[in-house]
């Protein structure tokens, strides 16, 4: 059986996108904004 890599599109991102990353993210570029969720959780 032979593999075949696929090519990312264009547009990809260099990184994975995990929820992770994303709420670490908010931290180094918007330090004096939190993240609410629905109105049950806050994250600052």
């Amino acid at each position: 059986m032979q593999t075949k890599i696929i090519k990312p599109a264009a547009n990809t991102h260099d990184f994975p996108l995990l929820i992770k990353s994303l709420l670490l993210s908010g931290k180094r570029f918007q330090p004096d904004n939190e993240i609410v969720y629905s109105d049950v959780i806050r994250y600052d």
